[in-house]
């Protein structure tokens, strides 16, 4: 599936993730009062952890473009953010994940490979980060060390 780019640019997962750097893929929606309410608390763990290899795609499971933008335009955009393009792809990825609710993230190491699903929140994610870090001796993560 493609999703867009701000700027409408269409742009493949595989663009992202697989690159070197742990990513949380953030999947959220401009109408989402508890993605809307995550967002800082996202901020703060990126911010910790960005040094050692860190970084998050926020991918907008809003079918309308215009309210995804609005709501970029009030962000401090400090990661990437794409768009799913259609409803179609929405329902495929929400299918493919097993995405019944939203904030839901995933978790991936520098390879890709999934680390965890991030589904109960900031706090988890926190969580995870500090012994996936620990495991490591504050280098960044290593392929299946958690």
């Amino acid at each position: 599936f493609e999703m867009l780019t701000p700027d409408g640019k269409p742009v493949k997962l595989s663009d992202y993730v697989g690159k070197g750097k742990v990513v949380l893929i953030d999947f959220w929606a401009s109408w989402c009062g508890p993605c809307r309410a995550q967002e800082p608390h996202l901020v703060r763990l990126y911010q910790e952890y960005k040094d050692r290899g860190f970084g998050i795609l926020g991918i907008s499971l809003d079918v309308n473009t215009a309210s995804w933008l609005s709501v970029l335009a009030k962000k401090e955009n400090l990661w990437p953010e794409l768009c799913i393009a259609g409803k179609e792809d929405d329902k495929r990825i929400r299918e493919l994940y097993s995405i019944t609710g939203i904030p839901f993230g995933v978790l991936l190491d520098k390879s890709g490979k999934i680390i965890s699903v991030v589904n109960a929140g900031w706090q988890y994610l926190k969580m995870i980060l500090n012994e996936y870090y620990k495991a490591n001796n504050g280098d960044s993560c290593k392929n299946g060390d958690l």
